[in-house]
């Protein structure tokens, strides 16, 4: 719970309503229930988003 707290706009009480309400199907479902945007903090196994770049031929891809 200490860590999701110190995600922006995750308050303590946000933080134990997310921990309360698990399970979780994806985690789109629990930052619906924190109404906050999860899916930037998760890694790519743990999310159903498309985590993928592409690239123009020829350009870096830093």
């Amino acid at each position: 719970m200490d860590e999701l707290a110190t995600i922006p706009g995750v308050s303590d009480g946000r933080a134990g309503d997310i921990v309360v309400s698990r399970p979780y199907d994806s985690v789109e479902e629990a930052g619906d229930a924190a109404d906050v945007d999860l899916s930037l903090f998760a890694t790519a196994g743990d999310a159903d988003v498309d985590v993928t770049r592409t690239f123009e031929p020829g350009s870096r891809a830093d």
